[in-house]
C-alpha cells in the first residue's frame, strides 16, 4: 500500500508543476530564430592581400599545397619568395615568379581558385614544365594557359600534366 501511495504523490506532484509551468509560461510568445554561421566557403579573403605569403601561411592552402606537390612542396617554397604580386581576375588569384639562382627551376607559377579553393601550380626546370592540381591539361585555369601560351612562344616545351 506503501507502494502505492508515493506514486500517487508523485504523479501529483507531477501534475502540478506542470500546471504551474504552464501558467508561467502561457503569456510568452516563443520565437524561434535560425542563424545561420558563416564559414570560411571560400578565399574569398584573399581578394585584397598585402603578400603572396598571406596565402602561403594559410593552413588550408598549405594543407592543399602538400597533399598536391609531395615532396616538391619545399622546391615551390624555395622559389616562392621571388614570386611577383598575384593579380586576382574573376575568381583567380594568380602569380609568376623566376626561381632565384642555384635552384633547381627557372620559373613557378601559381594559381587558387577563390571560389572553389582549387589549387593548380606549375614548375618550370630546364627539361619541362611541371603542373600539379589538374586532372588534364584541359582543365586549366585561364592564367595557367596564358602563361604556357608565354612559353611556347619563348620556345619553351609544353606542360606535363
Amino acid at each position: 500500500m506503501r507502494t502505492g501511495k508515493i506514486q500517487n504523490l508523485a504523479i501529483l506532484f507531477l501534475l502540478l508543476s506542470l500546471a504551474q509551468c504552464s501558467l508561467l509560461s502561457s503569456p510568452v510568445i516563443a520565437k524561434r530564430y535560425f542563424v545561420k554561421i558563416e564559414t570560411q566557403s571560400s578565399f574569398n579573403r584573399f581578394r585584397k592581400i598585402d603578400s603572396l605569403d598571406q596565402v602561403f601561411d594559410d593552413s588550408e592552402v598549405r594543407d592543399s599545397m602538400k597533399l598536391i606537390l609531395g615532396e616538391d612542396l619545399g622546391k615551390f617554397l624555395a622559389s616562392s619568395k621571388t614570386m611577383e604580386m598575384p593579380e586576382v581576375s574573376g575568381d583567380e588569384l594568380y602569380s609568376l615568379g623566376l626561381a632565384p639562382s642555384g635552384s633547381d627551376l627557372k620559373e613557378t607559377f601559381f594559381d587558387l581558385n577563390l571560389m572553389s579553393k582549387k589549387i593548380c601550380i606549375a614548375l618550370l626546370s630546364k627539361e619541362s614544365l611541371d603542373v600539379y592540381g589538374l586532372k588534364s591539361i584541359d582543365d586549366a585555369p585561364p592564367a595557367l594557359i596564358e602563361y604556357i601560351k608565354d612559353l611556347e612562344s619563348r620556345g619553351q616545351k609544353k606542360a606535363d600534366a
